[in-house]
């Protein structure tokens, strides 16, 4: 990046990183600008946190990280590159005898979930990630597992694969230890779940499109129960007409009948008697015939029926699941809200390029890794005018459609090879600030993906 301001000139030396995960690839091209850690060597942000940058700009996440406002000082173009160093301290083997535990497998990935003191707990999933099973998340559980239990913890898993091969990963992991209970086979158990993300950006991409799907689906239902209602209070109508005529008929057949009764106890029966029997005859079909159709329209009324509680049942089933994904969007949001909080709550002075921004824009706070890309663009002087106006209060771009109070700054130039005019500002005032977050379109669906995370703060 090049920022000039009255003749200053800052920039960001920036490499192309191997991200992997205690030695396997996670992703193979990442483009990002070179920081400085507390430590005094190379690092660069990867969802959320600066992990050490190694000779051949690798960068292993399962290594301890720094917070990004914890290295604020950007490595400038030209100069050597400090490389973390590669050796490790060694794994110290805790003892976790006694612990229970739990292994459950959802759609949305692979739970552990044990007894212990928060301190057995930290050792625990420290030796999880010791030997190579990638732990996500864990804190303090608050619902029963899939066995019906209780449990203190749980620690969501990078896993990728079925539950079985991850139960005999974590049971070779737990059970050396002569006092951990291990559990038996866990019945029903999902043996196909989702590729579980190992990134807060792939984890929100595979939430999105389940919400997107789920919610799709939730759509198709509420439209066929609309039309089973319809068809339902249809049916019933031409139900209740046919009750109502089949009533008269009845009506007309006893009248029928009475008057045949009557002229039976005469003496002689003329024409008149002869017209009541045949009367008699045709109401008497008539009444088969309505009926029989009374029987048909009572069956499609029972069967309309049937398919309109299956049909809302479902619909409560989906309703369910969209709502648990909801929950986990919300989840990774604030993680997002987390950070911001944190970084507002360290007000020390700031030098380099986010410095820089800090003080050039009095009332911008950045969300979504926004000054990381800014800090990344090659020609960034067309969003930093448009990031001006925002910051001196001007109205401009155009709302963004099903987010409130959130606009748009399309077509800024980046200064990138293929996305020269791809760059966007997504803005939204406050209080008395503007939440800025910078981003540079890469294609409808992932631009789709960003636009969730921005739903996810408010």
């Amino acid at each position: 990046m090049q920022v000039r301001n009255g003749g200053l000139t800052m920039g960001a030396q920036q490499v192309v990183a191997r991200i992997t995960h205690s030695g396997q690839l996670v992703e193979p091209n990442v483009r990002r600008p070179v920081r400085l850690t507390p430590t005094g060597f190379a690092g660069v942000v990867y969802g959320g946190a600066v992990y050490p940058l190694h000779d051949g700009n690798v960068v292993d996440i399962a290594e301890s990280s720094w917070e990004i406002a914890d290295c604020h000082r950007f490595l400038f173009p030209g100069n050597a590159i400090p490389y973390s160093a590669d050796s490790v301290a060694p794994v110290r083997e805790p003892d976790l005898s006694g612990v229970q535990w739990w292994l459950e497998t959802t759609d949305f990935g692979h739970y552990l979930q044990f007894n212990s003191s928060e301190s057995e707990a930290g050792k625990l999933v420290f030796r999880l990630e010791a030997h190579a099973i990638a732990v996500q998340r864990w804190d303090v559980s608050h619902r029963p597992s899939s066995d019906g239990k209780f449990y203190d913890w749980f620690a969501r898993l990078s896993f990728i694969g079925p539950h079985h091969e991850v139960l005999q990963l974590v049971e070779r992991v737990l059970a050396s230890d002569s006092g951990a209970t291990a559990p038996t086979a866990e019945p029903n158990q999902t043996t196909s779940p989702s590729v579980h993300a190992k990134s807060l950006d792939a984890r929100v991409e595979d939430l999105v499109d389940a919400n997107a799907a789920m919610s799709q689906r939730l759509e198709t239902s509420v439209r066929e129960i609309q039309d089973l209602h319809h068809r339902l209070t249809s049916t019933e109508r031409r139900e209740s007409s046919l009750l109502a005529a089949l009533d008269r008929v009845r009506e007309h057949q006893k009248s029928i009948q009475d008057e045949v009764a009557e002229l039976s106890r005469s003496s002689s029966l003329g024409a008149e008697a002869r017209e009541l029997l045949a009367n008699q005859s045709d109401a008497e079909e008539l009444l088969q015939v309505a009926l029989a159709e009374n029987a048909d329209l009572h069956r499609e009324v029972t069967s309309l029926r049937a398919e309109l509680a299956a049909a809302l049942e479902q619909a409560r089933v989906q309703t369910d699941a969209a709502s648990e994904l909801q929950q986990r969007l919300a989840e990774v949001a604030s993680i997002e809200r987390e950070r911001r909080r944190v970084s507002a709550a360290r007000a020390v002075h700031r030098r380099g390029i986010e410095g820089f921004v800090a003080a050039s824009f009095a009332r911008i706070d950045f969300v979504l890794d926004g000054q990381e890309v800014l800090a990344g663009l090659d020609s960034p002087m067309a969003v930093m005018r448009c990031l001006h106006r925002v910051d001196a209060g001007e109205n401009i771009g155009k709302g963004l459609a099903g987010l409130s109070g959130w606009r748009e700054v399309s077509k800024l130039a980046t200064g990138r090879t293929g996305s020269e005019d791809m760059g966007r500002v997504y803005y939204k005032p406050h209080g008395g600030r503007v939440l800025v977050s910078v981003h540079v379109k890469q294609d409808e669906k992932e631009q789709r993906r960003h636009i969730e995370l921005l739903r996810g703060l408010d």
